[in-house]
């Protein structure tokens, strides 16, 4: 399985009135490419069976994976940069959900990622960081692990020992070392890809200098903008909605001190952190709250598990809370699969009335039904399952 995340930089888009994209000029707009680390007008890039493919203004346009489109999600901030990356497989038996936040240095590269791998109730955390020569080139990467299931932080350290790149200075070719913490190396991986650009080159051409690539000075944080890039509807039906209204306020707002909720509107799943409280709290006050609640509340280094005190459509449901909110998911427990998808649906339904984005919404028999979308740079996931309706919010 790929757990490696890489980078985001200078795509151009075609101005009207040439006849072929050799002798066309370009403007920036997106540069979606960087986050597979290559730079440039990229088209596409392959790599153990999996193919990334970019339109002509250097937005990712599809995902294919062993032959078949992967569904996927893209937001970016104000810069055009790409600062999140949602995908998920909706095959059976395993139905992986997969999360990619981005942050940036100054000098415009990646500077660490968090890939969360969701799968039911269990999950991964990935927290890669990265590092650079003198030409901006990675030339090491740190992982950080950690799970429900194994919370303790596990950190490994590679770096790469060998680099071929193309004429337009991204790398086709890399061998890779697992560093022990002694200093003792230990090979670990050969990584082959092609490339392909909107110039008909796969590295013939005019190169560019990886010391070139990055815009210095740009700011290291930029609050993402309303960017995403729709992808299309599976399947769609017509159903009326709610109207829900939200709360405001403090940080507990709605809440007496232990979290106790005097109203309840259905956008605080996604708003509200543990679906009780305002932004500004923090993780060890939460863990404070829960615990000295009547809700049930187990904690221990992977998070906080509860029952929640309120219902929606007349089901109460339980909560499972990562550590330091990295994931919130809640567990509507509804029986039969036709009430379970109508579940579903009207969940869809009343946040996108909410105010939620969703992006798409896969509802055929023979699949689980999956609605994601996207809220104030988080993202939201709904998927059924057997014991009933989960929603994920990232």
């Amino acid at each position: 399985m790929k757990r490696l995340l890489l980078f985001v930089l200078t795509a151009f888009w075609a101005l009207a009135g040439f006849q072929s994209l050799s002798q066309t000029s370009f403007t920036k707009k997106y540069s979606d490419a960087q986050q597979q680390q290559a730079y440039g007008h990229v088209k596409s890039i392959t790599e153990d069976g999996s193919t990334y493919q970019y339109d002509i203004e250097g937005a990712l346009e599809h995902i294919i994976i062993e032959g078949k489109k992967t569904p996927f999600s893209v937001t970016h901030d104000v810069l055009g940069r790409m600062v999140s990356l949602v995908t998920f497989t909706n095959e059976l038996p395993i139905d992986t959900l997969r999360v990619v936040k981005i942050k940036y240095d100054r000098n415009n590269r990646i500077s660490s990622d968090e890939t969360l791998m969701k799968q039911l109730l269990g999950g991964e955390l990935f927290v890669s960081t990265y590092f650079y020569d003198d030409n901006g080139m990675c030339v090491e990467m740190q992982n950080s692990t950690s799970s429900p299931i194994f919370p303790e932080k596990k950190t490994k350290k590679f770096v790469y020992d060998s680099i071929k790149v193309d004429s337009h200075g991204n790398w086709i070719y890399r061998e890779s070392s697992l560093v022990a913490d002694d200093g003792k190396k230990t090979p670990w991986r050969i990584n082959k890809r092609t490339i392909t650009y909107w110039d008909n080159a796969t590295g013939n051409g005019d190169g560019v200098n990886p010391s070139n690539r990055f815009n210095k000075n740009v700011p290291a944080e930029t609050k993402s903008a309303a960017t995403t890039k729709p992808q299309p509807k599976f399947t769609t039906a017509n159903r009326t909605a709610s109207q829900p209204k939200s709360s405001t306020g403090g940080i507990l707002s709605s809440f007496n001190k232990l979290g106790k909720k005097s109203g309840f509107s259905v956008i605080d799943l996604v708003e509200k952190k543990c679906g009780l409280y305002d932004k500004n709290i923090t993780w060890s006050e939460a863990e404070k709250n829960l615990k000295a609640s009547s809700y049930n509340a187990s904690i221990d280094k992977s998070g906080i598990d509860f029952t929640c005190p309120f219902s929606y459509n007349g089901v109460v449901p339980t909560c499972h809370v990562m550590e330091n909110f990295k994931n919130t998911t809640f567990h509507f427990t509804v029986n039969g699969n036709d009430a379970i998808r109508d579940f579903a649906r009207k969940l869809t339904d009343d946040l996108k009335s909410a105010g939620v984005n969703f992006d798409y919404t896969i509802d055929t028999p023979e699949k689980r039904y999956r609605s994601f979308g996207s809220y104030d740079n988080k993202t939201v996931s709904i998927t059924t399952f057997n014991t009933g309706v989960f929603i994920d919010i990232f």
